[in-house]
């Protein structure tokens, strides 16, 4: 019995040595291959030809061909072998469900981090503060009820703040709140301001709003990017005043010109769609007549769309990347006017190119999914029914025309901040006002007048 125990072992360790064998010669082709694609002549052309590189390639498979013959006479399969070949893709098509859970996860994890770092600071600012005389805060006396203030008010009594309406009305979220208390920029909110790593990683905002907002009931990240904006447009016009630089094009004859935009100008677009308790809407489809229950996506959803797209999108370089292979190596071909060494580096970036192509997975797709995954995540119900799984298989078979009309009706009444606005010219222009769309972003609050 003993014996047989040493044979079975004996006999394990033979084939994970033919394995790790087999192994070794598909590494090997696969080097050879690469080694003889990139070798070039003189001229900069491939010195190997695809004969010369199959016939190479040949000479290792009958090598191979004997570890896999004496593989499968201990008893071993070739899917076995192929099995222990594959390698993890570098990119994996995932469903937009998927990707939200690793993202939020992610976003747990940071949140708490941060959320420990901001109670060591606020633990440190409360001892600070009880050193000082407290005051009261100025609170709006209709208001003061329906507000579950923050920690920060509490640590900071001198804190003063204003109650602002916000474009969604509430209507977008199961609290239903429509006012925001925020607080107005001190001093000590210019070092984030002015801190470069917060613009490098595109911050500023989030950690703005985090900071000033003071009703402990809302997330500013899951708010929706409209509601964001006002509150942002507040904090700007309240901390730096309302005039805000511009630079306009004259829609007559095309010429830049510097200019002053009153921001105090700028209104709510128009939104009298009424929530239900979770903060959905209604639209029945014009094709299926469907019933359809969807929402308005929030800052974190957006966060979460731009990230699925970016990885989408690096999962169809592949194609791409041969494409402008192609053409590139027609192009230098074509072109009768290029010197010898120009010619010589050219075809070796491309063959650089080309060899980071090949090494990349054969079957990712060739687009990205933007239409349907911004339609998971906006369409909550459909005919009453929320099964994730359902509503997904229905979206993916959504005529045409019902979801083009959808995504339009989503478009034309989210709520948000009217940016078609009018500018005076200058008179070197022929004076008067012209429309112009007002475009803000994260350097708002450095752009001064």
């Amino acid at each position: 019995m003993a014996e047989d125990n040493t044979q079975d072992v004996q006999r394990q360790k033979d084939l994970n040595l033919l394995k790790h064998s087999y192994l070794m010669y598909e590494q090997t082709k696969k080097e050879s291959e690469k080694r003889m694609r990139q070798k070039l002549n003189e001229n900069g052309d491939r010195m190997y030809s695809d004969a010369d590189i199959a016939r190479e390639l040949e000479t290792i498979n009958i090598a191979e061909a004997d570890i896999i013959q004496k593989y499968l006479n201990l008893g071993g399969t070739e899917e076995e072998l192929k099995t222990a070949k594959r390698t993890p893709r570098k990119h994996t098509g995932k469903s937009i469900t998927e990707l939200l859970d690793k993202y939020e996860a992610e976003d747990k994890a940071k949140a708490e981090y941060v959320n420990n770092l901001t109670k060591e600071r606020d633990l440190l600012a409360m001892r600070e503060d009880e050193r000082q005389e407290t005051s009261q805060l100025n609170l709006n006396t209709e208001t003061v009820n329906e507000i579950k203030l923050t920690q920060k008010t509490e640590n900071n009594p001198q804190a003063t703040y204003d109650v602002i309406p916000i474009p969604s009305n509430g209507e977008c979220y199961r609290s239903k709140i429509n006012r925001v208390p925020v607080a107005y920029l001190t001093a000590y909110d210019e070092n984030m301001i002015i801190a470069p790593n917060l613009y490098r990683d595109n911050k500023i905002i989030d950690m703005i709003l985090k900071e000033k907002v003071l009703d402990g009931r809302i997330d500013t990240y899951d708010m929706l990017e409209g509601d964001r904006e006002a509150i942002v447009i507040f904090l700007r016009a309240s901390g730096y005043g309302n005039e805000y630089p511009i630079t306009a094009k004259d829609n007559e004859t095309g010429v830049e010109f510097d200019t002053v935009f009153d921001l105090s100008k700028l209104k709510f677009r128009p939104f009298k769609l009424k929530g239900d308790e979770n903060g959905w809407f209604d639209y029945t489809l014009p094709v299926s007549k469907k019933q359809i229950k969807f929402r308005f996506l929030t800052h974190k959803d957006l966060v979460l769309l731009d990230k699925l797209e970016k990885e989408e999108d690096r999962m169809a370089v592949k194609g791409k990347i041969k494409e402008y292979v192609e053409d590139l190596d027609r192009f230098v071909e074509d072109d009768e006017n290029l010197e010898k060494s120009e010619r010589v580096k050219i075809k070796q970036a491309i063959r650089a190119l080309d060899d980071w192509q090949e090494e990349m997975e054969d079957d990712e797709p060739d687009f990205t999914h933007s239409v349907t995954n911004r339609l998971e995540l906006s369409i909550m119900a459909v005919d009453g029914i929320t099964d994730r799984k359902m509503v997904r298989e229905f979206i993916r078979n959504m005529n045409v025309r019902d979801s083009s009309s959808l995504r339009k009706y989503i478009t034309e009444n989210e709520p948000g901040i009217d940016y078609n606005v009018e500018v005076e010219k200058p008179e070197s222009l022929g004076g008067g006002s012209m429309k112009v769309f007002l475009q803000l972003d994260q350097y708002l609050f450095l752009n001064i007048a």
